[in-house]
């Protein structure tokens, strides 16, 4: 892919939600309508994305080439995909998308770059709110998958997309045919599926017209670990 291209598509679909987020956060706090409790909650939201929009604007304009570098600690993914969804819940409760997080676990603990995990969810969560045609959930459900290993399983019920081209989702800048007519670089989970091979993991969808999206990945608990 050429630079710019890869500048394009980077920007949007890693800047267009999360200033979309804030921009409807600070307008919710224009209103003045809120109380200490749900400003102190909002301004929290609204740092968060400045923070995330920062990482990515660096990467592209000073081409911050560590920015790609992968930062493991210890990260509790159930807490990031908890963090997403609330940035999101304006999004989805517009759109009539309920977004549920199960898990029978308080914490899922894994090393990895907590960054690009947040991207990988944003990505996801777009992903949902573009295609899905209708209203519906976004049900994400984070488990251990034995000592070595948690299982990540997204799934949506909108519209879905054709079983015989699900084996392409994850090629750079391919697009379904039943979203041609739809704004988009078609880059979304290749960006995805970027971010979980780099990680040491497995990803795999299963999607067929009318019967949703689903997504399916495990993640070695520790780095080192396949």
């Amino acid at each position: 892919m050429d630079d710019v291209k890869w500048m394009r598509s980077l920007l949007s679909h890693n800047v267009r939600m999360p200033l979309s987020i804030i921009q409807g956060y600070g307008e919710l706090l224009e209103e003045g309508k809120l109380d200490d409790e749900k400003q102190k909650e909002v301004v929290t939201k609204i740092c968060g994305n400045i923070k995330y929009l920062s990482n990515i604007l660096k990467l592209v304009i000073d081409n911050d080439s560590s920015l790609l570098e992968y930062k493991f600690e210890v990260v509790d993914i159930l807490d990031v995909v908890k963090e997403v969804s609330q940035y999101m819940k304006d999004f989805t409760d517009r759109s009539g998308i309920k977004v549920n997080v199960i898990s029978q676990s308080e914490k899922v603990i894994i090393q990895a770059d907590r960054w690009q995990f947040i991207r990988l969810f944003y990505n996801l969560f777009e992903n949902s709110l573009k295609y899905m045609g209708r209203t519906g959930n976004i049900n994400v459900m984070v488990s251990e998958a034995g000592k070595d290993s948690i299982l990540i399983v997204y799934k949506d019920d909108g519209k879905g997309m054709p079983e015989a081209e699900v084996d392409h989702v994850f090629e750079s800048g391919y697009r379904s045919a039943i979203h041609k007519g739809e704004n988009g670089h078609g880059m979304g989970m290749y960006f995805v599926y970027q971010i979980v091979k780099d990680h040491g993991g497995n990803i795999s969808v299963i999607s067929d017209v009318g019967k949703g999206f689903s997504v399916r990945i495990i993640l070695p608990v520790a780095q080192g670990d396949s």
